[in-house]
């Protein structure tokens, strides 16, 4: 296979085990944080071989260290006031 191809499912496959690793945290702010990890490393000049392992220890590294996510308490809608005609 290319290693393109293989470097590809290397990443894909340190994605899905930080975000079932890090479940505390969304799924979608953890693959974002771990694409950014990746275009830092990778401007940094992280050989491929070494980029998924990397990219998932800052990524991991960054996440670890925002608070964890409460869940949103419910909204409070306020009544309505009634309309009025203007006479």
């Amino acid at each position: 296979m290319n290693e393109v191809v293989l470097l590809r499912r290397e990443l894909m496959s340190e994605a899905m085990s930080l975000v079932a690793e890090l479940d505390s945290h969304p799924a979608g702010s953890v693959l974002r944080c771990y694409a950014r990890a990746v275009h830092g490393q990778r401007s940094a000049g992280c050989a491929d071989a070494d980029l998924p392992r990397v990219a998932r220890e800052v990524a991991a590294q960054v996440l670890r260290t925002r608070r964890t996510p409460l869940p949103a308490p419910r909204a409070f809608i306020p009544r309505q006031r009634e309309v009025r005609r203007i006479a």
